[in-house]
């Protein structure tokens, strides 16, 4: 009987689906871009499909191998850090919409209701994952 941990293969896992996707994704935007131009509306899927992409990658990384608990635990923040980048960026489509239709006082309470909203969903994704990395690693709490 063998006490070697089996890995399991890269796409039989959702990361693996998941981070397919945003690379076609990444992928399809450029090719959109060659089309038309560079414009806030078309970079934001481009960045938020990538950031999707590495973040389940970098997931499968820290979580499915035996790598030094380093590197895991860096595997493990950047994914977060994507992760966070991914979920927020989808409210980018609002914002680069309705910052151009919108004007003067609708839209100064739209944007800093929009970042207001981004820095309390940052700050609990963070503090949230943060614990969990730091009690995974480092036996903290």
């Amino acid at each position: 009987m063998s006490s070697k941990q089996i890995i399991p293969l890269y796409y039989e896992l959702s990361w693996a689906i998941l981070s397919t996707i945003g690379l076609a994704n990444v992928l399809f935007g450029l090719v959109i871009v060659s089309i038309t131009s560079i414009s806030p509306a078309t970079l934001v899927p481009i960045l938020v499909s990538a950031a999707g992409a590495g973040a389940n990658g970098l997931r499968y990384a820290a979580y499915y191998h035996t790598y030094d608990t380093t590197l895991d635990a860096v595997a493990a923040a950047l994914a977060d850090v994507l992760w966070l980048i991914q979920e927020a960026g989808m409210s980018m489509y609002s914002y680069v919409m309705l910052t151009r239709v919108l004007t003067g006082r609708a839209r100064s309470v739209f944007m800093t209701l929009f970042w207001v909203v981004m820095g309390v969903v940052a700050v609990v994704r963070l503090r949230e994952d943060g614990w969990d990395l730091i009690g995974k690693y480092y036996c903290i709490y």
